[in-house]
């Protein structure tokens, strides 16, 4: 009984509600049966029940029971092949957006660490930040930090930060709807980029701004990390 009302509970509606239909059916023929044959008449309810109606109906009902289960795991099966289709299709039209929001954040790192050596003889310029390399991006935004200590010492530095994040502010900006069709997480590291833009832009504590910045840039990169948001 309990396999049946669990599958009865997970049927869609239509469903159920013609399984509905087939039990009200069946009272309604066993009502109209006891109020025909009684004890006394000839054949006797027992007789008939026995010759006539008890296996007819028994070949019926299973038959009717056979039919709707077969036809109620179809259904299932192409709700869930439609719903795991249109998963498939949300996370691909993620990828690709998150893919063109990662274009813009990797524009602008390498703008502003174009001549600045980080590692190994590579500068910013090398800078790929490809949403499968996770680890090897967390490392070179820790480096990236490393180094600023000693650039932001340059006039000439501050100066083309300024202005580079003068000018990619509006498209941070331009670029939040996109954003917006993917986590909440995102939405916020990309808000939080587009602000700590703007804090820069004004040469105030330019050295804890641009910090922030490239924290909340790992921080949209971890986020797309942990989603699964990456082309494999």
């Amino acid at each position: 009984m309990k396999p049946l009302l669990e599958h009865f509970a997970n049927a869609t509606r239509n469903m159920q509600s013609l399984y509905i239909i087939v039990f009200i059916l069946a009272a309604f023929l066993l009502r109209t049966t006891l109020y025909i044959y009684t004890s006394t008449s000839e054949p006797t309810l027992a007789e008939y029940i026995a010759s006539n109606l008890l296996p007819e109906i028994s070949g019926m009902i299973i038959e009717l029971v056979l039919i709707l289960f077969v036809v109620d795991a179809i259904q299932n099966k192409e709700r869930k092949d439609r719903e795991n289709s249109e998963a498939s299709e949300k996370k691909h039209k993620q990828i690709m957006l998150e893919r063109r929001l990662r274009a813009q954040l990797r524009f602008l790192i390498r703008q502003i660490f174009e001549d600045v050596a980080v590692y190994n003889g590579t500068t910013g310029k090398d800078f790929l930040f490809h949403a499968a390399d996770h680890l090897k991006n967390q490392e070179t935004i820790n480096n990236f930090k490393k180094v600023i200590n000693e650039e932001i010492l340059s006039e000439s530095f501050r100066e083309n930060l300024k202005n580079i994040c003068l000018h990619e502010q509006s498209l941070i900006l331009a670029l939040s709807p996109v954003c917006s069709e993917l986590s909440d997480r995102h939405v916020k590291a990309w808000m939080a980029i587009a602000h700590y833009l703007q804090k820069i832009t004004t040469g105030n504590n330019s050295l804890q701004n641009i910090e922030r910045l490239l924290s909340w840039i790992a921080f949209f990169d971890k986020q797309t990390f942990i989603q699964g948001l990456i082309n494999k």
